[in-house]
């Protein structure tokens, strides 16, 4: 049998093969090549760059990805309460510390909103919400898979996503009312739901998927022609980005294609962008590609570093995966986890 298979199933070849051969299935590189350019996305949408309506999708991606790979990822086995901590909660309370720090030195206000508990929910920073958000709704999420029959589950967050999209012009204009992080929490809300859908979907018939799909992708049509600011566009591009790489596991992909070193950085680039960017702004201004650029590769670049040198700062900025060659086909082998 060819050894090859055995790699791609997590096993070992042979009794006398090393133990580090026994590694996780080979990932969708489809999946982690749209991570990469949805945190360049991210990176120029807080910078002010031109086509920020297109950008923004970056943040939709990853709204969807995060419920979507947390069922597809983990079918027999949901993350504990403790294991979604370490992953956001640790980086967030860490990052809350730094900017807060950032805040004081630049003279500006520890927390940006006056109520603690939406500050704290809402971060030191623009972009902290995110993690808080995900835990609970990954956690919750958890909670329900337990609970709630996969069809049932997989139908309420298509409808719900396709009602939420379809009313967008209404909670877009009251969230701007709202104290963040509601207003974001209530905009992330389409994202999370899409990706659970996309995450039960394949434990459904074809027929139900198409319906699903349906309503969502009228909805989305709809949402575009309607043009509501900061929705219209991140929703159709990042749902449409998204599905695509999804199906990225039917794509003919170079078989020795592997992101994963440089996709295992996003976590930190999406924490650490906001500094680089302050540090560059100095340098070519606000707005400009060029910055964005530098504090992209200034932060992808430090966090693989950290990743590598210093591996306790996996806990703060997302673990990275090392780039092991299979010396045997000549072509890289599947990552374990650093």
């Amino acid at each position: 049998m060819d050894s090859r298979a055995h790699v791609r199933r997590g096993t070992c070849p042979g009794r006398d093969e090393p133990s580090s051969y026994r590694v996780p299935p080979r990932r969708n590189q489809a999946i982690e090549l749209l991570r990469i350019v949805a945190a360049y996305g991210i990176v120029a949408y807080h910078a002010g760059a031109p086509f920020r309506e297109v950008t923004y999708a970056g943040l939709v991606v990853f709204l969807i990805l995060a419920p979507y790979v947390s069922l597809a990822g983990n079918r027999k086995k949901a993350r504990s309460v403790r294991s979604l901590a370490v992953a956001y909660l640790v980086p967030w309370l860490f990052w809350l510390l730094f900017y807060g720090m950032l805040n004081l030195k630049w003279g500006r206000p520890l927390l940006p909103v006056e109520n603690p508990v939406a500050g704290l929910l809402y971060g030191t920073s623009e972009h902290l919400w995110f993690l808080p958000a995900v835990f609970i709704a990954i956690a919750l999420l958890n909670f329900l898979t337990k609970r709630i029959p996969v069809p049932v589950l997989f139908w309420i967050s298509a409808l719900g996503a396709a009602l939420l999209l379809a009313s967008a012009p209404v909670w877009r204009s009251a969230g701007a009312g709202l104290v963040p992080p509601l207003g974001q929490w209530i905009h992330a809300a389409p994202g999370l739901l899409i990706g659970v859908a996309l995450g039960l979907a394949g434990q459904l018939s074809f027929t139900a998927r198409a319906f699903a799909a349906t309503l969502v992708g009228t909805a989305l049509i709809c949402l575009a022609f309607g043009i509501v600011p900061g929705v219209s566009g991140p929703y159709l591009v990042g749902t449409l980005a998204a599905a695509i790489a999804i199906a990225g596991h039917r794509w003919r992909l170079p078989a020795n294609l592997d992101v994963q070193p440089l996709s295992s950085c996003t976590l930190g680039v999406y924490l650490s962008h906001i500094f680089w960017l302050a540090v560059f702004y100095r340098v070519s201004g606000e707005g400009s590609y060029t910055t964005v650029t530098a504090a992209f590769l200034c932060a992808l670049g430090a966090t693989w570093l950290l990743q590598r040198l210093v591996p306790p700062s996996q806990w703060v900025i997302g673990r990275g995966f090392p780039f092991r060659m299979d010396v045997r086909t000549l072509r890289p082998s599947p990552n374990t986890a650093g």
